[in-house]
């Protein structure tokens, strides 16, 4: 028996006791839909249906950088062929989400980026547990502070002047750690 939670505030439902089987049935009929979003741990099926904030923040960061060229011009990635994401950007509008980083780490994620009240913390695998860092590994100029300044323009700039301030905040600091 499946055991359903709603929070009142949120657009999310997460059941127990549900079967591998099932989470694979339901991705597959909803492999071409970009909402909900199912995640699945250990029984525990959690069905979001995203926020405008997700996706606008979604949009602005990256998951595969240093692993670009291997993914590059492929359509669907295979996780058992295909490299884990370097970065994975986790958005939090509502503050009851799931606890996704044993799945990231079972993964093999290195650095997990968790956005959060308007601030980005930034997590390093470790002995197959995050810690909590002030640097990105996977770009190594940004900090959490700067990450979540840039954040914070982007819900106040329009995205063509969002970007050119990005670019130029970064070339900034990579003149300045090569002076």
């Amino acid at each position: 028996m499946s055991i359903a939670t709603r929070r009142p505030s949120t657009n999310r439902i997460i059941l127990r006791n549900v079967s591998w089987e099932t989470y694979e049935r339901l991705l597959k009929d909803l492999e071409n839909r970009s909402s909900p979003r199912l995640t699945y741990d250990r029984g525990v099926l959690e069905i979001m249906s995203p926020h405008f904030e997700h996706d606008r923040a979604k949009e602005i960061l990256a998951f595969y950088i240093r692993s670009a060229q291997l993914v590059r011009r492929k359509k669907c990635l295979d996780m058992t062929v295909d490299p884990p994401p370097d970065l994975v950007l986790e958005i939090d509008v509502s503050g009851d989400s799931m606890d996704k980083l044993p799945l990231y780490a079972a993964m093999q994620v290195q650095e997990v980026w968790r956005f959060k009240d308007r601030s980005v913390e930034i997590r390093i695998l470790e002995e197959a547990r995050y810690v909590r860092r002030a640097k990105s590994l996977a770009i190594p100029v940004l900090d959490s502070k700067l990450i979540s300044e840039l954040m914070e323009a982007s819900l106040h700039m329009q995205r063509p002047a969002w970007a050119r301030h990005v670019r130029r905040r970064i070339r900034e600091l990579l003149e300045a750690s090569r002076a």
